[in-house]
This record gives C-alpha cells, sequence and structure tokens, in this order.
C-alpha cells in the first residue's frame, strides 16, 4: 500500500497545521496492515506524528516538516516514560518495523525560541539567550520501546531541545542522517540513545550546541527499560560545543558494550567523554581511530540563567563522581582508547573521585595528542561538571590520572605548539593511580 498525504487534506502551505491528514495517512497504512506513506515537495506545519508499526514514512527531496510552536498540538499519551521534554515532531511508542526515510527535512525553528543577548557580556561563544529556560521547547524525534526501527537519509534542522531521542529501543539502524542545529544553542543533543540495546548508527554528520552523540541510561527510561547494550557508531563527522562522543551523565542502569570507530570530531569541550555519575556500571567501551579537536568556549558572565560549556577543551575525559555530596559516582571499568588523533588545550583526565575509587582497567594505545591554543579562554582549570567539584583550578599534563585502578599508555605522543604563557605542565601526573605502563613520546614545536 502506498499512500499520499495530500489525498488526505494536507495543505502543504507552511502555516495550516497539517498534523491530521498526517496521522490519517499513518493510521489508515497501519489499519490495511502496513505500507508507505509518501510526503511530497512541500512545507507541512506538524505538532505530534505517532507513526505505527510495519509503516514506512518517506520524505521526499523538498519535503519539510516544520514543528508547531503551540504546545497544545503535541498531546501525549498516557504511558510514555517521563521526561524532561517528551513531546516531539516525529513518535513512535510501543512499535516494530517502523522506517522513516526519504531526503526530506525536518525543522524545529529553535531561533523562533532563542536569541543573541548582548546584555550577557560575552564574546560570541556563549549560550544564546531562551527567554524562560522552562519554556516548551520540542524534540524533533522521540521513539520509545520501538523494535526494528530504520532511521536513514533524513536532515534535522535547528532543533529546540534533543535533536533524536531513542528511549528504550530494540534492534535499530540509524544512517546517514544530518544533524544541522547552532553551535550556541544549548540543550540541542544531536542525538540521544537512552536504555537502547542493540543499536548501530553510522554515516551521520552532526552539527550542534551540545552533546553530538551521547549515550545514556535517564532515570525514568531505566526504570522501564533497564540499561544500554551493544551499541555501535562508526563513520560519523561532529561539530559539537559540548561534548562529541559521549558516555553520561545519566547512568541511572548499567551501560555496557559500545564502540565508537572511525569518527573525526571537531571543536568540542570534551573529544572524548565517559561520564558515571548516578551508581550505574560502564564498561566494556572501545574508541578507535578517533581524529579532529577539543577547545574550550567562552561563557558569558551575566547571563541570567548562569549557563556555561562543560569542559575545557580535552581530548579525552573519563570521570566518576559523585554529582552532590553523599550521592554514588558509579563505576568505569574496561575502556580501549586506540588510534586517538586529537588537537587539545587540555588533559587526557582520567579520574575517580577519592571517595569513589572506581575506574579500572584504562587503556590507551597510539594516542597521538598535539596541543595548541585554537580559543580565546585561559587555561590552568579542570572542568568536572556536573560533580563534586565541578571547576577547579589545576595545572594541565597531558596524561592526568587519579585514582585509577590499573592503567596504560603505550605507543603514544605529546606536541607542544607554542607553550610559552600556557599552563601545560609535563607529560603525566599520576595521583594515587596503578599505571604499570606509560610510553610516551614528547616534542616542542613553534608555529606563526
Amino acid at each position: 500500500m502506498r499512500l499520499n498525504v495530500m489525498d488526505f487534506g494536507a495543505r502543504a502551505d507552511g502555516r495550516t497545521l497539517d498534523t491530521k491528514a498526517f496521522q490519517d495517512a499513518v493510521d489508515r497504512c497501519s489499519d490495511e496492515g502496513g505500507g508507505l506513506v509518501f510526503v511530497p515537495e512541500g512545507r507541512y506545519l506538524l505538532g505530534s506524528l505517532w507513526l505505527k508499526s510495519n509503516i514506512v514514512f518517506c520524505l521526499d527531496a523538498g519535503a519539510e516538516l516544520i514543528a508547531s510552536l503551540n504546545p497544545a498540538d503535541y498531546p501525549l499519551p498516557d504511558d510514555i516514560a517521563p521526561d524532561s521534554q517528551p513531546r516531539a515532531c516525529l513518535n513512535a511508542l510501543h512499535e516494530e518495523n517502523v522506517r522513516i526515510c526519504g531526503s526530506g527535512v525536518v525543522f524545529g525553528q529553535v531561533m523562533s525560541f532563542s536569541h543573541d543577548d548582548p546584555a550577557n557580556g560575552g564574546n560570541g561563544e556563549e549560550h544564546l539567550t531562551f527567554d524562560d529556560p522552562k519554556q516548551f521547547r520540542p524534540k524533533l524525534l522521540r521513539f520509545e520501546d520501538v523494535r526494528g526501527t530504520v532511521l536513514s537519509g533524513i536532515t534535522f534542522r535547528e532543533s529546540p531541545f534533543w535533536t533524536i531521542h531513542f528511549a528504550g529501543c530494540r534492534d535499530t539502524l540509524v544512517e546517514n542522517i544530518r544533524v544541522e542545529n547552532p553551535l550556541r544553542a544549548c540543550n540541542t543533543d544531536a542525538f540521544d540513545i537512552d536504555c537502547c540495546r542493540n543499536f548501530t548508527a553510522r554515516g551521520l554528520y552532526l552539527q550542534t550546541g551540545d552533546d553530538g552523540i551521547c549515550i545514556k541510561s535517564s532515570s525514568e527510561v531505566a526504570k522501564l527499560y533497564g540499561g544500554c547494550a551493544n551499541v555501535r557508531i562508526e563513520d560519523c563527522e561532529i561539530y559539537s560545543t559540548s561534548a562529541a562522543l559521549k558516555i553520561g551523565t545519566e547512568t541511572f542502569a548499567p551501560v555496557r558494550n559500545v564502540s565508537f570507530e572511525d569518527c573525526c570530531v571537531f571543536g568540542s569541550s570534551h573529544a572524548i567523554a565517559v561520564y558515571a555519575r548516578d551508581g550505574g556500571e560502564v564498561e566494556n567501551i572501545v574508541f578507535r581511530n578517533i581524529s579532529g579537536s577539543a577547545r574550550a568556549h567562552g561563557n558569558a558572565p551575566r547571563h541570567k540563567f548562569r549557563w556555561s560549556w562543560w569542559g575545557a577543551g580535552d581530548a579525552v575525559f573519563i570521570s566518576a563522581s559523585p554529582r552532590r555530596a553523599g550521592e554514588r559516582a558509579g563505576t568505569i571499568r574496561n575502556v580501549v582508547l586506540k588510534e586517538i588523533d586529537i588537537d587539545c588545550e587540555s588533559s587526557c583526565f582520567i579520574s575517580s573521585y577519592p571517595e569513589a575509587g572506581n575506574v579500572e582497567n584504562i587503556f590507551l594505545s597510539e594516542v597521538k595528542l598535539r596541543f595548541v591554543r585554537q580559543g580565546t579562554q585561559p587555561g590552568g582549570v579542570f572542568d568536572e561538571t556536573p560533580s563534586v567539584r565541578n571547576r577547579f583550578p589545576h595545572r594541565i599534563p597531558a596524561f592526568f590520572f587519579e585514582n585509577i585502578r590499573s592503567a596504560s599508555v603505550e605507543k603514544s605522543s605529546v606536541e607542544w605548539v607554542n607553550p610559552e604563557g600556557e599552563c601545560w605542565d609535563g607529560l603525566l601526573e599520576n595521583e594515587n593511580s596503578e599505571l604499570f605502563r606509560f610510553e610516551c613520546t614528547e616534542r616542542v614545536t613553534q608555529s606563526e
């Protein structure tokens, strides 16, 4: 069966709400046992569209779905998992075999929610301002408890909140999609994989003002679906002003068996980040053939919501620390980083908070760090945010190990570019860690 949304009354004028026409087409297709719902060229204003099992939802070239700004256009079912922002333009819940394909665009209108505020006193790198940080801002796609999703070819642009959120999904393939968000719009994670299993993402181009790819187990989703396991990320290009490749910070259930391979990352505050913050276990993680850059970004001293970037331009950031005093940190074990080549401004930072002591078996091989000033921000600070220490002053060694059980660095190198006047301070600082091998060369170079 092939159905065209225009045959169900879609106007495609970018002003008339077309949600009902789309939903009628999807429902008819579902009632007939499945098939293809086709969206031809045109501009369609939508609230919540709920996709069904055995549906292929295809956006033709020139088709643009525009997310409505009206929260009344996003009704929610009663059995959706609690979420900081559960409303989204494209949705599926408790379904299977759902495919979204084509070469169209989903457009979120983020600049209708945010603006540049000179009163913040920033330097043009700081977060954009939202009039009310608690205001309604929809995601562009949210799938929960869906088995057998395929998402391919689509471009997601200017998301007001997390762009793509998979929660409690199984057997998912995402390939050859694009996310194009402003680099200063916070909360606009490009891609969140939350308590999912058997998940593959490849060939992604992601640009965003928050995390690029974030694998997590959030509190309420974890209660329903358990942890995250068997996730493979490969062949991605990521421009992010937060963490490009990230696990955590939300780790309320285990995150296991995750690999990131053959990815390029650019301009991130953490190029690679693994957080344990909420008592969960993070284990069996591989980063292989990751290249690019990491840099610190400037904050606005007078931002009325006190938003700030996390990270200081770290090449690698691995941290087990409680969010607040008296809380559990969780554990991190069995992490391999191999063939890592990053221009950075801060350390390869690997730390377990003293009262936690829960990071072990961290192996680094063929790591190339090139310390070079890229941004406007002074160094001399470690940033564990969110943690009991958050940001604290510290000289910057190339490698920093703190309270780690079993770690090694092999066949690695460090280049210091124009180090005069910087806070960079030697190859290694080891604080109470079992570092059984450290093989690393260094050199100093000058550039104009």
